[in-house]
């Protein structure tokens, strides 16, 4: 982690935590869109590319440190979504304005078809569990055109069709997109040879979960240090301190494994190094919610603790933008391309790649 990213760290954790109350968390839970806290969070620039960041080089950094800040603070906006967001428009030539914006590239579930007649285009289509769909301005999303190439599409002021939400209560919405026109500022076509805007999606989803762990282990940690039982505190159990050390190094495997991801995207292709970041941070979520609630006991179901808004996000994260089992198939799978005299070889290259570029 660089210096920027860690003032950014700082800096966005001071204000998460002036923002991120209980009372906006229940608010946020009842479906309310917590303008305030947004408008907070905008006011220092933390909703836009142009403010956080000093040039295209920095912006996955920058993103990850806040993804990751918003992770351990469960933040109940898109923050996420709205920054990728403005990558796939810049990426595609259109203009960002500003609103808050999210994204729909979770395919094969959502399929939008473009087709242009005279100067705008009309798409239609479906959308499918859209993060924070129903408070969004704008959704952006990739359409197919009539000859099969990929287009982004910025779609404003949709209304869904169905209002859902994940086990954390995070808005997540269907979309029925018929024949909506669009104009040619909302269409672009992505610059070739950048990472897909679901892979960047799911970088960004372990840094959160990788966020998210790190601020269930200070809970932990914490609560086995106060709770006294048979006369002393639970963390001098060894059986406590053994679920402890177990979760500690599933928080460093997904932590470890989202930055090696990140140090890749930075310098080429890294599909392969996303896939493994994302199954161990799915791992880690699965395994860090059981032991997290073991330690805690009854405590940590109750509403009034906050552990829950941590760990009903692990089990909602994990399986957002690629499940555990979708990215072990992808790491299975281009495991198994490699022919086996070079399977070690392959792998430490990447290693090494990635030590090499961190040392640089």
């Amino acid at each position: 982690m660089n210096d920027i990213s860690e003032m950014l760290r700082h800096s966005a954790a001071r204000l998460f935590a002036d923002v991120c109350t209980r009372g906006a968390h229940d608010a946020a839970e009842a479906g309310a869109w917590l303008s305030d806290a947004w408008s907070s969070i905008d006011a220092v620039g933390l909703t836009s590319l142009d403010e956080i960041c000093d040039d295209a080089a920095t912006e996955f950094v920058v993103m990850a440190a806040l993804a990751r800040t918003a992770g351990a603070f469960a933040v109940p906006l898109p923050i996420v979504e709205n920054l990728i967001a403005q990558r796939m428009l810049r990426s595609a030539g259109l203009e960002t304005t500003g609103a808050p914006a999210t994204i729909a590239v979770n395919l094969p579930q959502n399929s939008l078809t473009l087709r242009q007649e005279g100067s705008k285009f009309i798409v239609s289509g479906a959308l499918k569990r859209v993060p924070w769909g129903r408070h969004s301005a704008e959704i952006v999303a990739t359409a197919a055109d009539e000859a099969g190439h990929e287009r982004t599409v910025r779609l404003a002021n949709i209304k869904p069709v169905r209002q859902g939400s994940n086990l954390a209560g995070e808005a997540r919405d269907d979309f029925a997109i018929q024949a909506c026109t669009l104009e040619a500022g909302d269409v672009g076509t992505p610059r070739s040879g950048l990472l897909s805007p679901y892979l960047e999606a799911a970088l960004m989803r372990s840094f959160q979960i990788a966020g998210a762990l790190e601020r269930v282990l200070e809970m932990c940690v914490q609560y086995s240090t106060e709770r006294v039982q048979f006369g002393r505190p639970i963390a001098k159990f060894q059986a406590i301190q053994h679920q402890i050390a177990e979760l500690a190094g599933h928080v460093a495997a997904a932590s470890v494994a989202a930055d090696a991801a990140l140090l890749a995207a930075q310098h080429g292709d890294a599909e392969f190094e996303i896939a493994a970041a994302k199954l161990t941070a799915s791992e880690a979520a699965t395994t860090g919610y059981a032991i997290a609630h073991q330690v805690h006991g009854a405590m940590g179901f109750t509403h009034e603790h906050a552990l829950h808004l941590s760990t009903r996000r692990l089990l909602s994260w994990r399986d957002e933008f690629g499940s555990e089992a979708q990215w072990a198939t992808a790491v299975a799978r281009r495991l198994n391309s490699v022919d086996h005299n070079a399977l070690w070889q392959f792998i430490t290259a990447s290693s090494d790649a990635v030590s090499q570029t961190a040392g640089n």
